[in-house]
């Protein structure tokens, strides 16, 4: 697909998608299950959906850029520091490519910690009208001490009650 084409539709499907999900998130932490007010659907829409549209795009880019710099480094120096035996066997054998498996999650790992640190981005948006920087802030701060345990619900989706 040509950039201009993906960025069309990111737009356009931000732009559509972007306020029922602020919508959705401010009735689901809210008392009411009968019907959705107004203000949840009118209440600063403009710029929740801004700077939602606005803080996906820059969690996307600040969580791929961080898992390229962890990772390209990792693998060049990895693959340089090897003579060709090892390197053939690395890439031939099954227990070669799982340590290469377990060595790019190693990689990754500031990446995932980097995601899961700005998951709440959007509620905070959402939620307690905050503007991106406010919300990137907030999310960190209310993820702080439950990483693990988050990180653990976004990749293997367990209960709340298996995880603690």
């Amino acid at each position: 697909m040509a950039v201009p084409a993906v960025l069309l539709a990111s737009v356009t499907g931000g732009i559509f998608t972007i306020p029922v999900q602020i919508v959705a998130i401010r009735t689901m932490v809210s008392r009411h299950t009968d019907r959705i007010p107004e203000e949840f659907i009118f209440h600063n829409m403009g710029w929740a959906t801004l700077h939602s549209l606005l803080g996906s795009w820059f969690v996307s880019i600040l969580v791929g850029v961080t898992g390229l710099v962890c990772l390209l480094p990792g693998m060049l120096i990895l693959f340089a520091v090897m003579d060709a035996p090892t390197q053939s066997w690395m890439l031939g054998s099954w227990l070669g490519n799982s340590g290469i498996g377990l060595f790019v999650l190693i990689l990754l790992l500031p990446s995932a910690f980097l995601g899961v640190s700005l998951l709440f981005v959007g509620q905070e948006i959402a939620v307690k009208d905050r503007n991106l920087i406010q919300a990137i802030v907030g999310s960190w701060r209310q993820c702080r001490g439950h990483r693990v345990r988050l990180l653990l619900l976004s990749q293997f989706r367990l209960s709340s009650k298996q995880v603690y």
